[in-house]
């Protein structure tokens, strides 16, 4: 690859990157605007949209134009879920703006867990580098030394 190149490369990265950042921080303006309230989980649903669409476009293998929508969708309602239970509920209520803060780095926290979750190779919660054993005729996770609850388990040979 050639300097020239490399250059229009770090320019495209630069303004995607950069444009993404001004659409967030738009978002934080709109939101503290509207409701008055520093929404601490902006971040975690730009997150949500990148594993939506990749999930549509990859696993699924949907065309990236109809999952972008379906994304759009879907975050769209996450959203107002969430503007409803966790926002206008408590505001409602006379919550004090403390409250409602903690609550947007509660909500935050349980999405980052969701979208952790969602990517763990099984259900057990181990990642394919995890190594296990087997001893007494049970699974172990060699990083947690903790047994794991399911017998059918495929454990390495130790």
């Amino acid at each position: 690859m050639d300097l020239q190149s490399q250059i229009i490369q770090y320019l495209a990265t630069g303004l995607t990157l950069g444009s993404i950042y001004a659409m967030v921080g738009l978002g934080f303006t709109i939101i503290y605007n509207a409701t008055g309230i520093i929404n601490l989980a902006q971040g975690e649903f730009v997150m949500f949209g990148g594993l939506i669409m990749v999930f549509f476009t990859t696993t699924l293998g949907l065309p990236m134009f109809v999952s972008f929508f379906i994304t759009l969708a879907l975050t769209t309602a996450i959203g107002m879920i969430y503007e409803l239970l966790f926002i206008r509920h408590p505001a409602k209520k006379k919550a004090p703006m403390m409250t409602l803060l903690i609550i947007t780095v509660a909500v935050s926290i349980f999405f980052r867990g969701i979208a952790r979750d969602s990517r763990r190779a099984d259900f057990l919660g181990q990642y394919p580098h995890t190594p296990t054993s087997r001893r007494h005729g049970r699974c172990f996770s060699r990083r947690g030394r903790r047994a794991l609850p399911f017998r059918d388990v495929q454990c390495s040979a130790a």
